[in-house]
């Protein structure tokens, strides 16, 4: 178990602690640890979250999101993987340029997506905010704000502006802006 990793390193016979723990946070594990160290008596590790699990957990969020919305085509899956593309680009890029940034960048994803591109030149080069172009290039060439109509939109919208909220809240956002990588770390 990872409980049992942290032990066995924050030994006095290895001159080793862990100080952070990089790994999928809705796992058991970060509570079997903070639990370990509790009962131990060191000290825990600062815990991050693994970029590409928070990815993951946001596009099965946004399965929900297409299941709660309950029109056809409103958020189709290539939607759904082009959003989560998104998402994982904007945090890839500004994950240690500080939480403020972060946040910001992932929650631009959600404003750019509902064609809302006042913020979009802070994060990156948005060829609307520019005005080189004029459609999107989700499914259709339409943006959230239009997709399924207005009634299907401002649901969406609603659904959506709750997943990010819950995606962004300060805590996961200070658990992500870090450097660690489990990809990087399971490749070696």
């Amino acid at each position: 178990s990872v409980a049992g990793v942290v032990d066995r390193l924050n030994t006095a016979a290895t001159g080793l602690h862990v100080a952070n723990l990089c790994m999928d946070l809705d796992a058991k594990s970060p509570a079997k640890v903070a639990e370990f160290c509790a009962t131990s008596g060191v000290a825990p590790p600062k815990t991050q979250h693994d970029p590409n699990h928070y990815v993951k957990n946001a596009k099965g969020r946004f399965i929900d999101v297409k299941k709660a919305v309950k029109a056809t085509n409103v958020f189709p899956p290539e939607t759904q993987l082009k959003l989560a593309g998104e998402l994982a680009l904007a945090l890839h890029q500004n994950r240690l340029k500080g939480p403020v940034r972060l946040k910001g960048a992932l929650r631009n994803v959600l404003e750019h997506a509902f064609d809302r591109h006042g913020g979009c030149l802070d994060f990156f080069d948005c060829p609307n905010a520019l005005g080189k172009r004029t459609e999107s290039k989700y499914k259709g060439g339409e943006f959230l704000n239009t997709a399924g109509g207005a009634v299907g939109a401002a649901k969406l919208e609603v659904l959506l502006t709750d997943t990010f909220g819950k995606l962004t809240t300060d805590t996961r956002i200070e658990a992500l802006a870090h450097a660690n990588d489990t990809q990087v770390c399971e490749a070696h």
